[in-house]
């Protein structure tokens, strides 16, 4: 199994995406088909980000094991232990990792630290997830995400709004909707308008039908969907060109991914860490 890569950190100034003529267009050396150092940076920077925030909603994944689905108050041990109370049509479920544990979804990372699920079961099927000082190979998510569920199945249908810290990272906010299986370890976020932020830079991204599987892959790197997010362009119009990532089946096996910047081709890029 592939271990979970992360990108370095690149920290964007507006002079740095100040690009010399198109970003991504190929630059006049013949190589026809480069990402501007510019471009890979942006690109480096919102995978960066992305991936941490993929990583920290897999860490309530384990709230949905279908041994929950049991009408009852329960508890098992494991990584994490998990604590479940039901009481007057609300659920509750305490996600504890200890000081350091390894589970399915983090095989190769050590994750500590605790995950809070509070639902309310009977009408609104509404709830919060909160992250306190859950953590992943020394890197902690602090912060809430505030939803609502539709059960279908073994799916489960989450839709609400994110609000999280990831230390050496920056925050994730905003609106997300995802589908998250826990019997086949994976989760899709079938559409995202989140501002992915450090004390430098701020990227607004769209996210679309993108497919993680952390166990199958080995990484948080999608399988599919894409990520779009915009860039300044030097010689407007437009202000802003938009710059599209595509995933596929390669991506979270040799880091490959398809960029395109406005009008201009599509490159294949690959990852930092492949």
């Amino acid at each position: 199994m592939r271990s979970i890569h992360r990108p370095a950190v690149f920290v964007l100034t507006p002079m740095m995406l100040t690009l010399s003529g198109c970003p991504g267009f190929p630059r006049p050396n013949g190589d026809g088909g480069s990402l501007s150092p510019e471009v890979q940076a942006a690109v480096d920077d919102v995978m960066e980000k992305s991936q941490a925030t993929f990583q920290a909603l897999a860490g309530f994944a384990d709230g949905f094991d279908p041994r929950l689905d049991d009408e009852q108050d329960m508890s098992y041990a494991g990584c994490p232990m998990v604590v479940a109370d039901r009481q007057n049509g609300s659920f509750s479920v305490e996600l504890d990792f200890g000081n350091g544990c390894t589970n399915q979804f983090y095989p190769e990372s050590t994750v500590s630290g605790r995950v809070l699920m509070s639902l309310i079961i009977a009408a609104t099927r509404t709830g919060s997830v909160q992250w306190d000082d859950f953590t992943i190979d020394g890197q902690s998510i602090n912060g809430l995400f505030d939803l609502q569920i539709t059960r279908q199945d073994l799916a489960r249908l989450i839709s609400g709004t994110i609000d999280i810290t990831i230390s050496g990272v920056g925050s994730t906010e905003g609106t997300l909707d995802m589908d998250l299986r826990f019997t086949t370890a994976t989760f899709t976020v079938q559409e995202a308008t989140l501002t992915l932020a450090d004390a430098s830079e701020s990227f607004t991204v769209s996210i679309n039908d993108v497919v993680v599987k952390p166990v199958d892959n080995g990484n948080f790197i999608p399988e599919d969907g894409t990520i779009s997010f915009e860039i300044p362009n030097e010689d407007p119009p437009p202000d802003m060109l938009t710059v599209l990532i595509t995933f596929d089946r390669r991506s979270p096996i040799d880091g490959t991914v398809d960029v395109k910047v406005g009008n201009g081709p599509t490159v294949t890029y690959t990852l930092p860490g492949f």
